[in-house]
């Protein structure tokens, strides 16, 4: 019990760190080409988009692998 609740623990806290890091990206990518176009800010809106789907598949497929041990 204490160790799936500190694998759980341990999942929230690296899915937070990356929507943090990939907040600071966005942010730093958006000031960097600010002097761009909207063609281009719009460019890597999606990009941090699909990263942040990325983010979230990667969770849920540690979810999936904990929820596996689980049952065991």
């Amino acid at each position: 019990m204490l160790r799936n609740l500190k694998e759980s623990i341990l999942l929230l806290i690296y899915a937070l760190v990356m929507i943090f890091v990939n907040v600071l990206l966005s942010r730093g990518l958006l000031s960097i080409f600010t002097d761009i176009g909207k063609g281009m800010e719009i460019a890597i809106i999606g990009i941090v988009i699909l990263l942040v789907v990325a983010l979230f598949t990667e969770v849920g497929k540690r979810l999936a692998l904990f929820s596996r041990v689980k049952k065991d």
